[in-house]
């Protein structure tokens, strides 16, 4: 059966930080997400004609950072959406080299959009508009709740109350 869906080909990605993924994550996600988005990019864009498939993402360490990498290798384009300008982003995240990898990451995005929000839930405009751009969401959640509104169970949520595909890796 053919693909009739014309929406562009952009799968979300959202995900557990480093401080919630098994210390093994850096060795296993890697594989499960390349895996999951190769098969996704199978079943939903080839009626899409011409189209590389882009991921959107925060960025954030752990999860998100390990994906963009992952899409980057399959010669997908990245698109990020932050709450705050990069350079401020980046130095909020702890260890070294995830502002490193961040600030590459950054620089090999197509597409980086600021979305500002309210100090008290900063990241929910930030995972709103990165679903938005979406017709599904990848995520890697360990089934626990979020920290915080726009954290990774509550994208889960309302992706699926906007009706996209949700496809979930525990950890």
């Amino acid at each position: 059966m053919e693909n009739t869906d014309t929406r562009p080909c952009v799968l979300a990605f959202t995900g557990h930080r480093t401080n919630r993924l098994p210390w093994h994550a850096g060795l296993t996600l890697p594989g499960k997400i390349r895996r999951a988005m190769k098969h996704w990019a199978k079943a939903c864009c080839p009626g899409v004609a011409g189209t590389t498939p882009t991921l959107v993402t925060g960025l954030s360490e752990g999860a998100d950072q390990i994906a963009a990498e992952a899409a980057l290798r399959l010669g997908w384009h990245l698109d990020v959406v932050l709450p705050l300008p990069p350079k401020d982003f980046g130095a909020g995240l702890s260890r070294l080299r995830d502002r490193n990898r961040f600030d590459r990451l950054v620089a090999q995005a197509g597409n980086v959009d600021i979305v500002a929000g309210d100090p008290s839930a900063p990241w929910l405009p930030a995972g709103l508009a990165i679903l938005d751009k979406a017709r599904a969401l990848l995520a890697v959640h360990d089934g626990n709740g979020s920290a915080g509104p726009g954290g990774t169970a509550d994208l889960i949520a309302r992706a699926r109350e906007k009706g996209l595909e949700v496809r979930v890796i525990r950890v």
